[in-house]
């Protein structure tokens, strides 16, 4: 069988649990890709699940991850959007999951 390639970059999806489905609402609303306004600045590890995310408007939100696993990555990935300059190709959530695709 011949596939054809209908993209021609590569994904990298990050799957970061939440606690809650409230929880991952939040955290697509703050990395969404349709936002022009308000983008991530900083990102600060409160304690083992708790990530504050600061905007460019200087608002702090808080995110609680579901395990210091998830934590980590969510660190990780805001890492690669504001070190990195890579934005984020597509957010969704899936219950308490958020599923970041990145090039």
């Amino acid at each position: 069988m011949r596939t054809i390639p209908l993209i021609s970059y590569v994904r990298n999806t990050e799957n970061i649990v939440c606690e809650d489905e409230y929880e991952a609402e939040k955290l697509m609303w703050i990395l969404s890709t349709n936002r022009k306004e308000h983008k991530l600045r900083q990102t600060s590890i409160v304690g083992e699940r708790e990530i504050i995310l600061v905007l460019d408007d200087e608002s702090s939100h808080s995110i609680m991850m579901s395990d210091k696993e998830s934590a980590a990555r969510l660190q990780n990935t805001a890492h690669k959007i504001l070190l990195e300059g890579i934005d984020p190709l597509s957010i969704r959530v899936h219950r308490n999951t958020v599923h970041i695709d990145l090039v």
